[in-house]
């Protein structure tokens, strides 16, 4: 039996739901690719479990859809979390600060971690506690949205993010139990709607009629590309996107679900997943790389339609035209980058059976010289007043060098004045023994890479020399 408290909730759901009208999906390759990926970032490097994670999932998709650059509120909203004003501006400063891309998944999340923890300390913690179960991923969803994003109508909003996290999020994301996920698996839900047999007429009642024939057709009506809440339960939400339904397919409209009606969603559905399938389109796109010449890059497209064949294409930096990339000829292409692939373009052509083709969009390749340590600096076994020397070599462009000592029993780093070569030396002293030394590359971009730390070791018994 549902209980008063699980009722109350679902007709506040139904009855405060948006309007409900057709809506298209947009960029989906690329908000599950970010959906992937923030998923990774919140079990790996914040350390939430899997229903944690699914709370804040469901967040996400009602505050940006995934998209990282997402903007709202007369562009003063920006992000995943749509940070406002001033919280928008302390994400850009911390990102600066930290040097990283405020644009990235990584960039927002570090900075998400860092304003909960600071700022939020009892959500933090409450996430950190939820148990890690359908439950707990419902709790995380509305106690996130109840206390950290607090939107208008809050309550019933909450309600609706819990239901989403435990609904979709744990059902798609429950399996890998906080696994890392490759950004090209297709991520569904475990549990997905099967063909449900009519038995019943649907519409709004005293009661909330609710259960799987009523979550079937919301499923179907989702899939029309109708936006509804498959909650399972029959409110005057679902009635109004029956309506449209009706009035759109030359039905009785009363908002109810006869078996007319029953039947007629079903074989629109039937209709659109025949049309899907047999429709030669891209279904993911290739992705741009940044890699070093000497390394392997892989580019993979996906597309829907029958009897496909594929041929990839690049054009190299200066050309006018596309040629043929012999031998790629799969809807995953490999290759070694070299120094010539700079600026180089690649695409694939997709054919079916029946001749038709289409191209996916073309990507950059960017062939760069990453900093990188390639040879360090060397522990040194020497007498007091010898010359000694520490040499770096680094790859990567218009490099600079710091060295820094730390002398033994001390714990901070000292600049070593005048060292700011690749290479350098000076006479040893006394005071040497058991000093560290290392450097500091910097690039021309303002990245940093330091090198291990060099151990001086004295022999003999000299005297204190400078």
């Amino acid at each position: 039996m549902v209980s008063i408290k699980r009722l109350t909730a679902a007709l506040l759901v139904v009855l405060f739901a948006a309007a409900l009208v057709p809506q298209m999906q947009v960029n989906a390759a690329s908000a599950q690719t970010t959906e992937i990926q923030v998923y990774n970032y919140l079990v790996g490097k914040l350390g939430f479990n899997t229903a944690a994670t699914c709370g804040l999932m469901a967040n996400i998709k009602h505050e940006s859809g995934f998209n990282i650059s997402e903007t709202g509120d007369s562009n003063t909203s920006y992000g995943l979390f749509q940070w406002h004003a001033g919280r928008k501006t302390r994400l850009i400063n911390y990102c600066k600060e930290k040097k990283l891309n405020y644009k990235t998944v990584e960039g927002q999340l570090s900075y998400f971690q860092y304003e909960l923890k600071k700022s939020y300390k009892k959500v933090y913690d409450y996430l950190k506690s939820v148990d890690n179960s359908a439950s707990g991923a419902y709790k995380a969803g509305y106690y996130f949205c109840y206390n950290y994003e607090i939107p208008a109508n809050r309550a019933v909003k909450s309600v609706n993010r819990g239901n989403l996290a435990r609904d979709t999020y744990w059902k798609k994301y429950s399996k890998y139990n906080g696994k890392q996920i490759s950004t090209t698996e297709k991520v569904t839900t475990s549990t997905s709607s099967s063909k449900v047999a009519y038995k019943r007429k649907l519409e709004v009642k005293s009661n909330c009629m609710n259960g799987a024939d009523v979550k079937y057709m919301q499923q179907c009506l989702k899939k029309l590309g109708y936006k509804i809440d498959t909650d399972g339960y029959y409110g005057k939400g679902t009635a109004s996107v029956v309506k449209q339904f009706q009035k759109a397919n030359g039905l009785k409209v009363d908002g109810k679900i006869s078996e007319a009606t029953w039947k007629a969603i079903e074989k629109k559905v039937s209709a659109v997943s025949a049309a899907s399938a047999a429709e030669l389109k891209i279904t993911q796109q290739p992705q741009a790389v940044t890699t070093a010449a000497g390394k392997s890059v892989t580019f993979t497209v996906k597309a829907s339609g029958k009897g496909l064949s594929y041929q990839w294409y690049t054009k190299k930096t200066g050309a006018s035209s596309w040629t043929k990339w012999p031998g790629h000829d799969a809807a995953t292409a490999k290759g070694t980058a070299n120094d010539s692939w700079n600026g180089m373009q690649v695409r694939c052509t997709v054919k079916d059976s029946s001749g038709k083709t289409v191209n996916s969009k073309a990507v950059k390749v960017t062939i760069s010289d990453p900093l990188e340590i390639t040879q360090q600096p060397k522990s040194v076994t020497i007498s007091c007043a010898d010359t000694v020397k520490f040499s770096v070599k680094a790859t990567g462009k218009n490099l600079s060098y710091q060295w820094y000592v730390k002398k033994a029993g001390t714990d901070s780093w000292a600049k070593w004045p005048g060292h700011d070569t690749a290479s350098t030396s000076a006479i040893s002293n006394t005071s040497w023994d058991g000093m560290q030394v290392r450097c500091v590359v910097t690039d021309g971009s303002g990245s940093k890479v330091t090198s291990k730390a060099a151990k001086i070791t004295l022999v003999g018994d000299q005297v204190a020399v400078g």
